[in-house]
């Protein structure tokens, strides 16, 4: 992780995928996950970019508003 904790919006989401895939306190089965995350985040950018482009697409209400 970035010094200080200031990383991007993609990596602290890609973290989260991650560690919710490998970690037993969600999906996974290790009970620390942490180094596993800081090793292989960024195998889930795509997912995290996904993430965000499904937030910022419009609901029905905002496209109808223009």
């Amino acid at each position: 992780m970035a010094e200080g904790g200031h990383t991007s919006l993609v990596e602290r989401i890609a973290r989260v995928l991650c560690g919710a895939e490998h970690s037993s306190n969600a999906e996974g089965t290790e009970t620390s996950a942490g180094a596993h995350v800081d090793e292989h985040w960024h195998h889930h950018t795509n997912q995290a970019q996904a993430v965000l482009r499904a937030i910022r697409e419009p609901d029905p209400a905002a496209a109808a508003a223009g």
